[in-house]
């Protein structure tokens, strides 16, 4: 381990555990860390299979990042995605505030909810099927100041 940005492999160095934009100014993230996954993403791509045979050989790192940027901004997203899904690989949208609230990953998950208007993140992990109650709704800013302050006996 390195204590330099980008020099490990989960912190941005790896080719193989990235994120990158793709044609329509969104990302996709790259987690191909096991063998079967690195093989199954390289086989079902049109890189260059022999630039990416050793999946650890760190000096080739920085040139396989740049041959998946380009690669990726050949597409948009979600052609990616649609690509990918048929393939054991590790390969996931990277999704902005709105659609992660609408992924149905997260919808049957119940992995938000929406108290008073307001849509929040729910309570993760849950161990069982139960749903946690909510304890309280969103304040609005300042509702509570004069009774915090008076908890404090400030003045």
């Amino acid at each position: 381990w390195k204590d330099e940005r980008e020099s490990n492999v989960i912190d941005g160095a790896a080719p193989f555990y990235n994120v990158y934009r793709c044609a329509d100014d969104k990302w996709i993230s790259l987690a191909c860390i096991e063998p079967q996954f690195y093989r199954a993403f390289i086989d079902n791509t049109e890189l260059e299979q022999s630039a990416f045979e050793n999946q650890w050989q760190r000096e080739n790192w920085p040139a396989q990042k740049t041959i998946l940027e380009s690669m990726f901004l050949k597409k948009t997203r979600e052609q990616w995605i649609e690509h990918f899904e048929k393939h054991d690989v590790c390969i996931a949208p990277v999704l902005n505030l709105q659609e992660a609230q609408n992924h149905p990953h997260n919808i049957n998950r119940h992995s938000f909810q929406t108290i008073d208007g307001i849509s929040q993140a729910n309570a993760m992990p849950r161990m069982n099927q139960n749903t946690p109650a909510t304890a309280f709704s969103v304040r609005k800013k300042n509702a509570d100041g004069a009774e915090i302050i008076s908890r404090w006996e400030i003045e």
